[in-house]
């Protein structure tokens, strides 16, 4: 051993350390204008900066709210902390370290360690990335060409659990650059420490830059270059659960994300809540869930598309009514039949299918009904979300919660008509305009203003979307206006 790790910071020292004292070198406030932090550089600290895929302490330092911790650009010793305060620069400031964070960090950095070393032991798996989040640990494995398997993943997660079981110890040593560079584990005769055998992935990165470098040694199983916080002993990381996995062809790994430590426990905890919950909502044990989720979706699946049925049946027996009776039309008159009949209605609760349907049977009835007619009728249909307290009545009564009215509403809205249809202020929903090209055309623009809409379609046919469907008596005017 080269050293005892005088040049490292105190906390890579003993991550054990909850409290320090550290000398205030620099206190310059941010050049942001928006910004009220404080960049403090510390001479030393148990507070840990970024750095290695472990992410920075929180904490305070004397007593203010610690935001953010980096490492100094000078020494190795030094670190930036970001505080909403200042502090006298020269003076010595106690530093406390969030507990509960920094055991988090340490259960879970010791366990990738852990379960990157097992999944090199057992299938050679090349351990190319890794992420602490905030929720889980995520470990990029290569065996390129090939990939892990799920039972092999299985195999590394027992096998990661039975370490955790056997207690082995957890150290931090430093060595040489040149020692771990030379190292020859098949040298017998080498005057190199034995653990260097256990030696997994090299310096690499800036790390190359350093003379001497922070192990962290598995008793036994590991020696890994790395500068973060760990645990005394495997036992502390209690247990580990993988949690899912992914396979990136495109970095040639497998993405493993697992839990350890307390994370595992209220992972577990939150899971058996969701059982029980699952349980009371399905009315079926746990052993039934799946089952009972697959009967429901059959049945969802089934009732959809019967309703897919209704629906287009119930579309037909709307555009029947339109058509069949003459005063739907907005433009009849007792003394003669218009050259183009409009249509212009809203229903809740119908969609784009429905719409479309209801408008395309709408103009095949009307030629059918008058075969020597060279006019086609002018068909908008509007429909959103809300569906009707009852549909006793062809045209869609009123929803049932009451809503404010538009400013342009008249009275004769407040019962729905033949004639009218009520409809909520800010309404959005889907729309249609079926008729001649050339009119279609023409209202193209204008109605998507009205509506506040967009849409497209081929020739003779508009349907979009919109957020003003309220709009139904200016959508009425403007129709009616385009063939007068």
């Amino acid at each position: 051993m080269a050293s005892t790790g005088s040049g490292l910071l105190h906390c890579q020292r003993d991550a054990y350390a909850l409290e320090g004292v550290s000398k205030v070198v620099a206190c310059i406030k941010s050049e942001s204008p928006d910004s009220s932090t404080y960049h403090v550089t510390l001479e030393d600290s148990v507070l840990y900066p970024e750095g290695g895929g472990q992410p920075w302490d929180l904490g305070s330092v004397n007593g203010i709210d610690v935001e953010k911790v980096v490492k100094g650009t000078g020494s190795n010793k030094e670190i930036v902390v970001d505080l909403k305060q200042p502090v006298e620069v020269g003076a010595e400031v106690v530093c406390k370290v969030d507990w509960n964070r920094r055991y988090d960090f340490m259960q879970q950095h010791t366990a990738q360690h852990l379960f990157s070393a097992v999944a090199d032991k057992l299938f050679k798996a090349e351990t190319t990335g890794w992420a602490l989040g905030a929720e889980y640990v995520s470990v990029d494995l290569s065996t390129a060409p090939s990939f892990l398997t799920a039972s092999q993943i299985e195999e590394i997660e027992t096998e990661t659990n039975r370490m955790i079981a056997s207690g082995s110890a957890v150290n931090w040593k430093i060595y040489s650059k040149d020692q771990i560079v030379n190292h020859d584990p098949t040298n017998a005769d080498s005057n190199s420490p034995a653990e260097l055998n256990l030696l997994r992935g090299g310096p690499k990165g800036a790390a190359l830059e350093l003379d001497e470098l922070r192990m962290v040694h598995i008793d036994g199983l590991d020696l890994n270059p790395c500068g973060g916080t760990h645990l005394r002993g495997l036992s502390e990381i209690n247990l580990l659960k993988v949690m899912g996995f992914e396979k990136d062809a495109g970095r040639g790994c497998v993405r493993v994300r697992f839990v350890a430590g307390q994370r595992a426990l209220n992972y577990f905890k939150e899971s058996l809540q969701r059982e029980s919950s699952l349980s009371s909502h399905l009315s079926v044990p746990p052993v039934q869930h799946v089952s009972m989720v697959e009967k429901l979706l059959k049945d969802k699946r089934d009732t959809a598309k019967r309703l897919d049925i209704y629906s287009e049946e119930l579309a037909e027996l709307y555009a029947i009514s339109l058509v069949a009776t003459p005063e739907r039309a907005l433009n009849h008159t007792t003394e003669a039949a218009p050259v183009t009949p409009v249509y212009a209605y809203h229903r809740p609760g119908a969609d784009l299918k429905f719409l479309v349907k209801a408008a395309t049977t709408v103009l095949a009835l009307y030629q059918k009904a008058h075969p020597d007619s060279t006019s086609v009728p002018l068909v908008y249909l509007s429909g959103d979300s809300n569906m009707p307290v009852f549909v006793s009545s062809l045209d869609p009564p009123k929803a049932a919660k009451p809503v404010k009215k538009s400013a342009k509403a008249t009275a004769s809205d407040a019962t729905p008509s033949a004639a009218t249809a009520a409809v909520e202020t800010g309404l959005s929903g889907a729309f249609v305009l079926f008729g001649s090209d050339a009119l279609v055309q023409t209202l193209k623009e204008p109605l998507v203003q009205v509506v506040t809409g967009k849409g497209g379609g081929r020739p003779g046919r508009l349907q979009g979307t919109a957020v003003s469907l309220e709009n139904l008596e200016e959508v009425r005017k403007l129709l009616l206006a385009s063939v007068a």
